[in-house]
C-alpha cells in the first residue's frame, strides 16, 4: 500500500489495477483529474476541515466509482453523521472500547477471502449489556472499518461481514431498536467509504427473525441481496468463505478464532484516531447528493451555519 501525504504513487498489483479499472472506472488519467477536482471542492467548502492528500481522497472516489460529485456528497454526509451520533463518534478511539476488544466481540480474520476481501468477525453473544451500551459494539466495528479502509486493496475489493450469533440471548437482542437500526444502517450504507460485499449470519438464534425484522426496513436492496443466513451449517458458509481462511469455530482449517492480534494492532493505532478527530464540518443541514449537484463548481453550499463538533 502506498504511504505518505505527497502525490499518489501507484503500488497496486497488475490484477488490482485491472479490477479497479473494470469495476471502479479508475485509470491514471481519471484518477489525477478526479483528485484535483475533489481536492478543490474540499478546500473551498465553507467549514470543512479534513485531509486533502491523495490517499485520503482516493477512498471517497473509489467507493463512488470516481464520480466526483457523489464522492464529495458522501464525504460531507460522513461528517454530518458523525455529529448526529455523538454516542459513537465522541472520543472515537480504540482505547475507549478496549473492553469490547478484550471480550473478543469484534475482529478481523488474518487472511482475505478468495476475492481479496477482508473479513470482519462480529460476535455479539459475548456482549454483556449490563456492562456497556450497544453503541459500544457499533463503535468498535466502525473503528475497525476505519482502519481497514486505509488499505488500498480493501478500497478496491471491499469487506465481508461475518456475524456469529452463538450464545446470543434475548437479554441482548431486546436492546436492538428501530431507532438504533436506522442510525446504524444510515452510517454504514450512506456515509462510509467502504464497499460491503457480503453479510453472513452464522449460528442463528431462534429469534433471528425478530432482529432482522427490525433492521431490514432500513437496508437498501443491494445489501439485502448480499445478506446470507447459514443457520449452523458450515457447509452453507463454505459456499462463500473457503475453509482455508476460516478458524475451526466456522468449520475451517485454522486454529480457534482469536481477535488478540487485531485488537493489539488497533489499540496501537490510537494516535491515528486522535489525528482523525481533528477533522470537522460546520454545516447547517445533512447533505444529499442532489444538494451537492446544485452546488457551484467548487462545491460551495450556502446557508446559516453552526459548529458541529466531532472531537
Amino acid at each position: 500500500m502506498a504511504t505518505g501525504e505527497g502525490p499518489y504513487k501507484c503500488t497496486l498489483s497488475p490484477e488490482l489495477i485491472q479490477k479497479a479499472e473494470e469495476e471502479l472506472f479508475e485509470t491514471p488519467e481519471k484518477r489525477t483529474q478526479a483528485l484535483e477536482a475533489l481536492r478543490k471542492k474540499v478546500t473551498h467548502h465553507p467549514g470543512l476541515k479534513c485531509p486533502t492528500h491523495d490517499l485520503y481522497l482516493l477512498k471517497w472516489l473509489r467507493v463512488r466509482k470516481f464520480d466526483v460529485d457523489r464522492a464529495f456528497a458522501l464525504l460531507l454526509t460522513y461528517f454530518t453523521k458523525r455529529n448526529e451520533f455523538p454516542e459513537v463518534f465522541a472520543n472515537f478511539k480504540p482505547s475507549t472500547v478496549k473492553h469490547i476488544l478484550d471480550a473478543g466481540i469484534s475482529g478481523v480474520l488474518k487472511d482475505r477471502d478468495k476475492e481479496g476481501r477482508r473479513v470482519l468477525v462480529f460476535r455479539p453473544g459475548r456482549w454483556d449489556p449490563e456492562q456497556c451500551p450497544i453503541t459500544d459494539l457499533f463503535k468498535t466495528n466502525l473503528l475497525t472499518l476505519e482502519k481497514l479502509v486505509q488499505e488500498e486493496e480493501t478500497q478496491i475489493n471491499g469487506v465481508v461481514l461475518l456475524a456469529d450469533y452463538a450464545d446470543m440471548g434475548w437479554h441482548q437482542a431486546k436492546h436492538i431498536s428501530p431507532f438504533f437500526a436506522k442510525r446504524l444502517m444510515g452510517i454504514i450504507q450512506e456515509a462510509f467509504p467502504l464497499r460491503i460485499k457480503g453479510f453472513h449470519i452464522f449460528n442463528e438464534p431462534t429469534f433471528i427473525g425478530y432482529i432482522f425484522n427490525i433492521i431490514k426496513p432500513f437496508m437498501k436492496e443491494k445489501l439485502r441481496q448480499r445478506l446470507h443466513f447459514h443457520a449452523c451449517s458450515v457447509e452453507s458458509l463454505h459456499e462463500f468463505l473457503n475453509p482455508d481462511i476460516l478458524p475451526e469455530d466456522f468449520g475451517g482449517k485454522l486454529p480457534r478464532y482469536s481477535n488478540k492480534d487485531w485488537a493489539e494492532m488497533l489499540l496501537a493505532a490510537e494516535s491515528e484516531y486522535e489525528e482523525m478527530a481533528k477533522s470537522c464540518l460546520v454545516e447547517h443541514k445533512p447533505i444529499s447528493e442532489n444538494d451537492n449537484k446544485k452546488a457551484d463548481a467548487i462545491g460551495g453550499v450556502t446557508g446559516t451555519f453552526r459548529k458541529l463538533n466531532v472531537d
